[in-house]
């Protein structure tokens, strides 16, 4: 059993190692993949390599998701987890936990991005809108929505 877990724990550092570096990439390619570009093509491809990565991370925090559960039988299925194991299984759940929380805030905040930009007719607009640039829109937009709270 303890080869097993071993096997399993070391898995689980390697497909870490692996969803840290492509998180890494996966929030250049949403900081960059906005509609900035004056080409027709490089939105569709920023869309593109966004929308794979995505799938391909969701994947990889699957399986990482099942090699913990592996782990946890491993543990459990032995005389008794020890708190060593009950310790590294804790660390493991909690390393999930911020990787699924980091990709679902890329993607939130691609997501907020596109659809801003879609409204305002594409960052080139935003700032033909009378005379005002990104930022004066969003005050704008900001205290219009504020007046409607109180």
């Amino acid at each position: 059993m303890a080869k097993n877990h071993d096997a399993l724990r070391k898995q689980a550092r390697q497909l870490e190692n692996e969803i840290d570096m492509k998180l890494v990439a996966f929030g250049k390619i949403g900081a960059n993949s906005s509609h900035s570009s004056n080409t027709d093509t490089s939105p569709l491809l920023g869309e593109s390599i966004f929308d794979s990565l995505s799938t391909e991370i969701e994947q990889k925090l699957d399986k990482l998701a099942s090699i913990n559960e592996a782990m946890a039988e491993s543990s459990c299925s032995s005389a008794g987890p020890s708190t060593a194991a009950m310790h590294i299984l804790q660390r493991h759940r909690e390393i999930l936990l911020g990787y699924r929380q980091e990709f679902n805030k890329i993607s939130a905040n691609h997501i907020a991005r596109m659809e801003r930009e879609e409204l305002f007719g594409g960052p080139e607009n935003i700032s033909k809108i009378s005379g005002l640039n990104r930022r004066d829109m969003y005050m704008k937009e900001s205290n219009h929505l504020n007046r409607f709270v109180k």
